[in-house]
């Protein structure tokens, strides 16, 4: 029987026209193992990175009383000029990091993918899917520069946040470099993506969703918190394999949505509760952009994100934290200077400002240090 079915297969795809049809192009991905040994990380980086991890669980589990900040770029720019000042503003984070350390733990953000509700081909899909920005997907290229990335900002002292697409990633990333992988607005009902999350050796959190049903979200952490199989490839061969998660306790990241803001105390009441009913961490990460940032009045009426409008709801979240509410922490969208700017595919990379988002607007660095350094002066008082 098994012979007769691989039999007929085999002959079924020598079938002109039968089979791949709608494939245009494929990509051999290169082993982890391979890439490993081309972009090395020092072992103790490795080291510094479990720690990292563990002050984050320590933060989760109240054992450390320091509020978590995960500020940084919606999207890396993936250019010479865009990697030189990523990786400055990395440095400078770290600096900051030694100025507010006794009341503040920071573990900066990294768009590695860009997600989107609706994909064209003059979408750019980020860093890891289309390294040189063109929509030829180099996905190899793509992994390469997110590993050397996350190598470069660990020899910084610090750790990441980054969103998990897919199986994939993880893979190839040094998986103790990740401090907080999290699922997207987008993704978050993905069942492939909770499967996997079950088996990150870091921290994980689901972000809303973006029609604001809090239930996709309590569904996503049941998933994780049990044991499940999903496939990925194989770290010594990129072979497509089978792996069994054993589980983790996954956290929460309230980023609004088209229902309006939750950031304010009643939003975050609301959801706690429904956490605890269900017997999950109360732990929630407030993302301060994306709809917690939406303008109605911009873009006459249409509405529209206003990357200003991050203070309210850093200061409402610090608030509520300072008031006792310790299972909280913000998360914001940075870069070095202000807004965004446009890009699609077809325009030149390399005539964009490499000190601005070329997506989702952000605030400057200079703001967010003002902001940090209130939070590290209200933590010490309180």
């Amino acid at each position: 029987m098994t012979g007769t079915a691989l039999k007929i297969a085999g002959n079924f795809r020598l079938v002109q026209g039968a089979g791949d049809i709608r494939i245009a192009q494929q990509t051999k991905l290169i082993p982890a193992a391979q890439m490993a040994i081309d972009v090395d990380a020092n072992p103790a980086l490795i080291e510094q990175g479990i720690e990292h991890r563990k002050e984050l669980e320590d933060i989760i589990h109240g054992v450390d009383r320091r509020i978590l900040l995960i500020p940084g770029v919606c999207s890396l720019l993936p250019t010479k000029r865009g990697i030189k000042e990523f990786l400055g503003l990395m440095g400078w984070l770290a600096d900051l990091q030694e100025r507010v350390r006794p009341w503040v733990k920071i573990v900066p953000r990294v768009g590695f993918y860009k997600p989107r509700t609706r994909s064209d081909d003059k979408s750019w899909s980020g860093a890891y899917q289309d390294r040189h920005m063109n929509n030829k997907s180099d996905i190899n290229d793509g992994l390469k520069l997110c590993r050397q990335v996350a190598i470069e900002i660990a020899e910084l002292g610090l750790g990441i946040a980054t969103e998990v697409p897919d199986s994939t990633l993880p893979q190839y990333l040094p998986d103790a470099l990740v401090t907080l992988w999290w699922v997207g607005a987008r993704t978050v009902a993905s069942p492939e993506l909770r499967r996997l999350t079950s088996g990150l050796s870091s921290q994980v959190a689901f972000k809303n969703p973006t029609d604001g049903k809090f239930e996709t979200v309590l569904d996503a952490l049941d998933s994780a918190s049990h044991s499940n199989y999903f496939t990925g490839p194989d770290y010594e061969t990129a072979i497509e394999s089978w792996f069994q998660g054993t589980g983790q306790r996954g956290v929460t990241i309230l980023r609004g949505s088209d229902r309006g803001l939750n950031y304010d105390h009643a939003s975050v009441a609301k959801a706690q509760r429904a956490l605890g009913e269900r017997k999950h961490s109360r732990f929630i990460i407030v993302d301060t952009s994306h709809k917690n940032s939406w303008n109605p009045q911009r873009n006459d009426g249409k509405g529209g994100y206003d990357y200003q409008l991050q203070s309210v709801a850093f200061e409402s979240v610090l608030g509520q934290f300072i008031d006792g509410n310790r299972n909280l922490a913000i998360m914001s969208e940075m870069h070095i200077q202000e807004g965004n700017q446009p890009f699609q595919i077809g325009d030149d990379p390399d005539a964009l400002n490499p000190k601005k988002s070329c997506t989702d607007p952000c605030m400057s660095m200079r703001t967010f240090e003002q902001y940090a350094l209130h939070a590290a002066r209200e933590v010490s008082r309180s």
